[in-house]
């Protein structure tokens, strides 16, 4: 079974690191009531020898790209554009661009990698009329020539506040035979309502021996209905699978 259109906005991409973009923002209004601040606990998580070293591609490519180069393919940045982006949109996984997925309600991955990307998004009374920016480093709201800096200095002359909300962009590879995208390398879009679940499981597997992420195959599925939000939203969870 092929990919399925999904009504989900598709991304509009500047072929670069800093751009305006329509995002899957499915969770990232839900904030939770009564929610408290907790303290951070101080994990020390020991170095765990793997089969399946991260190929370092979160951070543009790092030794992959290198090796390529090596052999004469010169001129490659991995980016978020680089491979299809995996969100959860009402409870269905699906492509940023909104094609769904063979497996709606469940994927299995190794998890290779991740990283922090910010999303900057103005504040309006329709959401249709909010505009978007991500960027991996908000350090370069400190350079004025970035594309990030002009963009939100724009915002400031237009009269417009704005928003920033942290997502988790995981790097894996679909280890599943019931999808289309077995085999393939992706990007996972965790929203901020998912951040803690995700670090949770990755350092409780690591703690109990289980490993690093990539030494083991994670289920990531929709989670139970939140009604206790001012937006319920159906969340990213995760199990081990083996």
């Amino acid at each position: 079974m092929g990919l399925q259109k999904k009504n989900v906005a598709e991304t509009s991409v500047d072929e670069s690191e800093t751009v305006v973009t329509a995002v899957d923002e499915t969770e990232t209004n839900d904030v939770l009531e009564h929610e408290t601040p907790q303290p951070e606990p101080d994990v020390s998580v020991p170095a765990t020898a793997t089969d399946h070293a991260p190929p370092a591609v979160a951070t543009g490519g790092g030794a992959v790209v290198g090796q390529l180069a090596e052999s004469g393919f010169t001129g490659l940045k991995i980016d978020w554009t680089s491979f299809p982006t995996i969100v959860l949109d009402n409870g269905d996984f699906c492509t940023a661009g909104g094609n769904t997925l063979d497996t709606l309600r469940e994927i299995h991955v190794r998890l290779m990698q991740s990283r922090s990307r910010f999303v900057l998004r103005t504040n309006t009374d329709d959401d249709d009329d909010a505009e978007l920016a991500y960027t991996y480093d908000m350090e370069e709201l400190n350079t004025p020539d970035s594309e990030l800096a002009i963009k939100v200095a724009k915002w400031r002359e237009e009269g417009l506040d704005y928003t920033v909300k942290e997502y988790i962009e995981a790097v894996a590879v679909v280890e599943d035979d019931a999808s289309q995208l077995n085999g393939e390398m992706v990007l996972l879009q965790i929203p901020p309502t998912a951040r803690g679940r995700f670090s949770g499981y990755v350092t409780s597997n690591t703690l109990t021996g289980k490993g690093e992420p990539p030494a083991y195959i994670t289920r990531c599925y929709a989670g139970a209905k939140v009604t206790k939000a001012k937006k319920p939203f159906v969340p990213w969870a995760f199990d081990y699978a083996g």
